[in-house]
C-alpha cells in the first residue's frame, strides 16, 4: 500500500525519541493511539483483539481481555 493508503486506515508511526510515552505498556499505547477516534468500547475491544491476533505475543497474559471503557488504561 502506498503511505497514504495506510494513514487512512489509521497505521502511522511515531518518534519516540523522547520517550514520552515509555512507561506505557502495549496496550495503553494502543489505547492512546485511538484517543481521537469516534469509536464505541465494542470496537475498540475488536479492534485491539485483532490487533493482538497479528502480534499475540503483545499480549501480557493468556486470558481474556477486560472490556475496555473509553478514557481507563487496562493497567
Amino acid at each position: 500500500m502506498s503511505p497514504d493508503e495506510l494513514v487512512k486506515l489509521g497505521v502511522v508511526q511515531v518518534m519516540e525519541g523522547r520517550h514520552c510515552f515509555a512507561h506505557l505498556t502495549v496496550e495503553e499505547n494502543l489505547l492512546t493511539g485511538a484517543y481521537t477516534r469516534s469509536a464505541g468500547r465494542a470496537e475498540l475491544s475488536r479492534d485491539l483483539e485483532r490487533v493482538y491476533g497479528y502480534f499475540p505475543k503483545l499480549r501480557r497474559d493468556a486470558g481474556p481481555r477486560p472490556a475496555i471503557r473509553r478514557g481507563e488504561s487496562s493497567r
